[in-house]
């Protein structure tokens, strides 16, 4: 079993999926837990969107055009996706349909038909599946205090939100409530 948490910082927010790929936002950065029988790792990479990121995207991630202007292009960085990405049995994050969304416009734009590599079989959104509880689809900052017992520091960064929710996912036994033991 291999389990991905997932979370992107972007320049903007998605238009809706009727706009051409080329005004959709870009990844700015990549974080994700890859969590296997072996053990963890952690992923973060800043990517060059090849444009400028708004003011508001960096008054939310504090990520700003010098801070990613020498990293890698996501055409550079895919190979290094694939391997830690690819063949992944579950992909979890909060509102991750926003982050995959945004990916496959990025793959779009770079000429990709299809992803290059093997899609997760199985997607879970935690905001989603987490509405029952709050009766509406819960923000982080909603669901970290009622389930860790403190308030969330958030940074809105791509590692430290998926930390965030991992931690909420351990401490609730979520993966253990919907039958996946790692």
């Amino acid at each position: 079993m291999k389990i991905i948490i997932l979370d992107t910082e972007t320049t903007a927010l998605t238009m809706g999926s009727i706009a051409e790929a080329h005004k959709q936002p870009r990844i700015v950065e990549i974080g994700a837990i890859v969590i296997t029988r072996h053990g963890e790792a952690e992923v973060s990479q800043l990517i060059n969107p090849g444009c400028h990121i708004s003011e508001d995207a960096t008054k939310i991630t504090g990520i700003k055009d010098e801070d990613v202007v020498h990293k890698p292009t996501l055409d550079v960085y895919l190979p290094a996706m694939a391997v830690w990405y690819s063949g992944a049995d579950l992909v979890v994050g909060h509102n991750v349909g926003f982050d995959l969304d945004v990916l496959r416009y990025e793959l779009r734009r770079l000429g990709f038909e299809k992803a290059p590599w093997r899609e997760p079989k199985d997607v879970i959104c935690t905001a989603a599946e987490y509405q029952h509880v709050f009766g509406f689809k819960p923000r982080m900052i909603d669901m970290y205090p009622r389930i860790m017992g403190e308030e969330l520091k958030q940074t809105h960064r791509a590692l430290d939100d998926c930390k965030a929710l991992y931690n909420c996912l351990k401490k609730d036994r979520f993966f253990q409530k919907i039958g996946v033991h790692i």
